[in-house]
C-alpha cells in the first residue's frame, strides 16, 4: 500500500509540468510589447513551439526509459524543465534565446510526462486505475493553473519573473527518481510505430490531436483577447487562465464518477463543452461572460484525454508507456498546429 502511495506521489508530481507549454500564456502580450517588430503570430508561436520537442521526445521516451530506467528518464526531464525556466529568466533580452529555452522545456516534458499514464496502467486496476487517470489529468491542470496564476502575479514585477514558475518541477525531479518504477516489463514490441498499425490506436491518437488543437485555441489567444476587449492586464490574464485550468482540475477529479454513468460517451460530452465554451468566449461582451466560457471549455480536456489514455492502454497489448507516449505526441501535434490553423 505504501508503495502505491509513493508511486501516486511520483506520478502526480511529474504530471504538474504536463501543460508547461501554457505557463507563459499570461505574458504573451508583454512579450509582444518587448519585441514590437515581431509579429503577433510569432509571439504566439513561442507558446506552442515547445510542442515540437514534446512530440519528438515523447516518441523517444519509451526506448530511452527501457535503456536508462523510467525513473532516471523522468527525473532528467524534470531537470531540463527547471533549467529552461532559470535560463529564460536570466537571459530574456533576445527572442531567439527564449525559443531555444522553450525547446529545452519541451524536451523535458516529452521525457518525463509520458511515463505517468503508463505507470498508472501498470500499477493500478479497475476503479482505482480510472480514478488515478482522472487525478493525473487534474494534477496536470493544477500544475498549469499554479504556473499561470502565480506567473501572472510575478509578471507584475517584470514579465521575465513568470519563468520562475518552472521551479514547480522540483518535487517531480526528486520523487520520480526515488519512487517511480525503474522500468516497464519487457514487451513483445516497444515500438511506437508498431502500435500505429493498430486501427484503434490510430483513431485514439488522431482524436487526441484534434481535441488539443481545438482546446488550445483558448489558452493561446486568451491573453490577446483580454487585452483586445480591455478586460484587464497580465494579472487578470493569469487569473482567467487559472480559472480555465481549475475547471479541468474539477472535471479530472470527477472523471471516475462521470465515466461510471457515461462510459465512453464522456468524450462526446468533452467535445460539446469545447464547442459551447469557445463560442461563449468569442462572443463575450463582459468579463463574467468570458469566465463562464472558460469554465465550460476548461472542463473538456480532463473529460476526454484520460478516456483516450485508457482506451489506448487497453488496446496496446501491455505496451502502456508506448501507447501513452503516442497519445501525448499526437496531442502535442494538435497544440503545435493550433495557432497556425485557428489564427
Amino acid at each position: 500500500m505504501s508503495d502505491k502511495k509513493n508511486i501516486k506521489a511520483a506520478v502526480l508530481s511529474v504530471s504538474f509540468i504536463g501543460m508547461g507549454t501554457s505557463a507563459i500564456a499570461a505574458i504573451l502580450d508583454n512579450i509582444a510589447s518587448e519585441f514590437p517588430m515581431v509579429s503577433i503570430g510569432t509571439i504566439q508561436f513561442l507558446m506552442t513551439f515547445p510542442s515540437f520537442f514534446v512530440i519528438a521526445f515523447s516518441l523517444a521516451a519509451p526506448s530511452i526509459g527501457n535503456r536508462f530506467g523510467q525513473n532516471n528518464t523522468a527525473s532528467f526531464g524534470c531537470f531540463l524543465f527547471i533549467v529552461s525556466g532559470i535560463l529564460s529568466f536570466l537571459f530574456h533580452k533576445r527572442l531567439e534565446l527564449l525559443f531555444l529555452f522553450a525547446a529545452i522545456m519541451g524536451s523535458g516534458i516529452g521525457l518525463s510526462v509520458p511515463f505517468c499514464n503508463g505507470v498508472i496502467a501498470q500499477a493500478f486496476d479497475g476503479d482505482e486505475r480510472n480514478a488515478m487517470m482522472g487525478n493525473q489529468a487534474s494534477a496536470t491542470n493544477i500544475g498549469a493553473m499554479l504556473m499561470t496564476f502565480t506567473g501572472g502575479f510575478l509578471a507584475s514585477i517584470h514579465w521575465s519573473y513568470n519563468y520562475l514558475v518552472y521551479l514547480i518541477a522540483i518535487p517531480g525531479l526528486l520523487l520520480s527518481k526515488k519512487y517511480m518504477p525503474h522500468e516497464e516489463k519487457k514487451e513483445k514490441s516497444s515500438s511506437i510505430f508498431h502500435l500505429l498499425k493498430n486501427q484503434k490506436i490510430r483513431y485514439y491518437a488522431i482524436l487526441a490531436g484534434t481535441v488539443t488543437l481545438l482546446f488550445n485555441t483558448a489558452p493561446t489567444n486568451l491573453s490577446m483577447l483580454i487585452a483586445e476587449k480591455q478586460f484587464g492586464n497580465s494579472t487578470i490574464s493569469g487569473i482567467t487562465n487559472a480559472i480555465l485550468l481549475a475547471s479541468g482540475t474539477v472535471s479530472g477529479i470527477l472523471f471516475g464518477r462521470i465515466r461510471k454513468h457515461l462510459g465512453r460517451r464522456i468524450i462526446a460530452l468533452g467535445l460539446f463543452s469545447i464547442m459551447v465554451g469557445h463560442i461563449i468566449c468569442a462572443k463575450a461582451s463582459t468579463f463574467p461572460m468570458l469566465i463562464l466560457g472558460c469554465i465550460i471549455s476548461g472542463s473538456a480536456i480532463s473529460e476526454i484525454m484520460p478516456q483516450l489514455m485508457l482506451d489506448a492502454a487497453d488496446n496496446s497489448n501491455g505496451n502502456t508507456s508506448a501507447s501513452s507516449s503516442l497519445i501525448m505526441a499526437f496531442g502535442n501535434i494538435g497544440i503545435f498546429a493550433s495557432p497556425v490553423i485557428t489564427r
